[in-house]
């Protein structure tokens, strides 16, 4: 029984690598159809590979740049804004003061002539 076992499991395995190599070679078809380069073929890709990550990196660094500068710009315009708002705010509530007290300063005036007029 057990070399019925064994057998059983040998066919399993060999099934399940034939079939991996099946899917490799569909793969490798599929990647020679589209184009796509076979590493080991190129001798010339790692100064090709390595111009390329060197272009990337010089181009992420510009960009943290950018981005940096851009961050420092929008943080200097909310800061104006911000002022420019507080100025604001302060002027309103001068001129609110101003009006709340012209209209205290009627309302006194007007309680005064219905007294005057009632007695």
């Amino acid at each position: 029984m057990t070399s019925a076992l064994e057998r059983f499991q040998a066919l399993t395995k060999a099934a399940q690598e034939r079939a991996r190599a099946g899917v490799a070679e569909a793969v490798g078809r599929q990647e020679s159809a589209l184009g796509v380069p076979d590493p080991d073929a190129q001798e010339g890709s790692s100064e090709t590979d390595l111009k390329l990550r060197k272009e990337i990196e010089q181009a992420r660094a510009d960009l943290a740049v950018r981005i940096e500068q851009t961050r420092c710009e929008v943080k200097a315009e909310l800061e104006r804004l911000r002022g420019n708002a507080r100025t604001e705010v302060e002027q309103m509530r001068d001129e609110a003061k101003t009006e709340v007290e012209q209209l205290r300063g009627e309302v006194t005036t007007a309680g005064k002539l219905e007294s005057g007029l009632e007695s």
